[in-house]
């Protein structure tokens, strides 16, 4: 359950994601939540916020993952705990997650379209828009078959679904599983 937010609190709890997205430690930012009166996380939910960012190696192309997506997974995190957004894990993470395995093999199907949603959405993400405007915007993406936020959170009959759910579910499992051992950035 998620906490219950006032219009100040939620104003805030914005502010504070766009702070997390320029660099803001997680860690910080909760301390703040405490010291403002604003309602307060679940353990879990504050294990994940401030835990690891997991990126999945592959050949050495993990060191090649543009520096916005590793950035924005605390804002996404934040974002997701207060109930701003539907996901399990953050996009960001996701990408972190397949970045390196797929420039090292090709990806199965599902994994590549989950992929190119994650992607996607990081790229909507970083200029502020709703993925379906980022994909509007973008012409040189109509040749990409991008799937939509409600395949890939809603239809059970997608491949796309089902890759989210059970890599979402694990990345957000082995972030909360730290629970603060490592430091967050």
């Amino acid at each position: 359950m998620k906490p219950q937010q006032t219009p100040m609190s939620m104003d805030v709890l914005r502010l504070q994601s766009a702070m997390a997205h320029m660099g803001m430690s997680a860690a910080f930012l909760l301390q703040l939540n405490e010291a403002m009166g604003i309602a307060g996380l679940s353990k879990a939910d504050q294990h994940y916020v401030t835990g690891p960012v997991i990126i999945q190696p592959g050949g050495g192309w993990e060191k090649d993952i543009p520096p916005f997506i590793p950035k924005q997974v605390r804002a996404q995190r934040l974002e997701i705990v207060y109930g701003f957004r539907p996901w399990i894990c953050a996009p960001a993470e996701i990408c972190c997650a397949l970045y390196a395995p797929g420039l090292e093999a090709p990806l199965p199907e599902g994994l590549g379209r989950l992929f190119i949603w994650a992607s996607m959405t990081c790229m909507a993400y970083e200029q502020r828009v709703s993925l379906a405007q980022y994909l509007e915007q973008n012409p040189a993406t109509a040749s990409i078959q991008c799937p939509t936020d409600d395949q890939v959170l809603n239809d059970a009959t997608a491949t796309v679904n089902r890759e989210y759910a059970e890599l979402a579910s694990t990345i957000r499992r082995r972030v909360e599983a730290h629970k603060g051992k490592i430091p967050a950035r």
